[in-house]
């Protein structure tokens, strides 16, 4: 009876043991989809601890201004759901908020051309159509935007199986696509914002692309402007043709 420990006490050999993180405090492993350590999961998707409109800003500022460090260590195996709503909830906003500026600048525009003679303002039947399908658009952009991540995600993901030798899959394809669209936000500043925000989302888009496939940078360029290559040289090829049989 001597060799046993007092009461409440473990044996040395059991104490000794070490404890194993992986199965807590009532064994397990961590549920499917939880962060790790490991993981530099967006604001965005750590929204127990950013919130929803906080994590929504921060991931957009986190993405704009360190793009390299935002990618790094991004996980490519969590799903999808994140950065699909991040990508509907940003076209949504952007589309709301150009509708309102294309509403404050027309009327500004038309007020201008009706001091000039000989201006004929549109018809009220021509207004009802226009105002009609750009309310139509601003109803349907948050399917639109949807609709456009995936179409531009499964273009993009062609290239990387063709270009990229360790891809890492469709999600780190769209991840890229969907976070590397934060720039779309400069959308809102009006007259110059599209097209910087465009130029933007492009090279986010190509630091995401090269950090979560684990490619170089000249593949990753290539990988996302082949796309727009192919584009140009397609619309190219068409109107030479076009010209052709008109010349003829």
């Amino acid at each position: 009876m001597s060799d046993l420990p007092p009461f409440g006490e473990r044996p040395a050999s059991e104490a000794e043991l070490p404890h194993d993180p992986a199965f807590g405090d009532g064994g397990g492993a961590p549920p499917p989809g939880e962060a790790t350590p490991a993981d530099n999961l967006p604001p965005w998707e750590d929204r127990a601890r950013y919130g929803h409109v906080a994590g929504f800003f921060e991931t957009i500022r986190k993405s704009m201004t360190a793009p390299a460090t935002f990618f790094a260590g991004h996980p490519v195996k969590r799903g999808l759901t994140g950065p699909v709503m991040f990508a509907m909830i940003l076209g949504t906003l952007t589309s709301l908020v150009g509708w309102m500026w294309s509403k404050l600048f027309d009327r500004t525009l038309m007020d201008l051309l009706e001091q000039f003679d000989g201006f004929e303002p549109p018809s009220a039947v021509e207004a009802a159509i226009t105002g009609f399908i750009e309310t139509a658009g601003v109803l349907a952009s948050p399917l639109l935007a949807v609709i456009s991540l995936f179409v531009m995600t499964a273009v993009l993901h062609l290239a990387v199986l063709m270009l990229a030798r360790n891809g890492r899959g469709f999600e780190a394809t769209l991840r890229a696509v969907s976070y590397g669209g934060a720039a779309a936000i400069l959308t809102l500043v009006p007259v110059c914002g599209n097209g910087v925000g465009a130029l933007w989302s492009l090279v986010l888009t190509i630091i995401g692309i090269q950090r979560l496939h684990r490619c170089g940078g000249g593949t990753a360029t290539l990988i996302v402007l082949l796309p727009l290559l192919l584009c140009c040289g397609a619309c190219g090829g068409l109107a030479a043709l076009i010209g052709l049989f008109a010349a003829s």
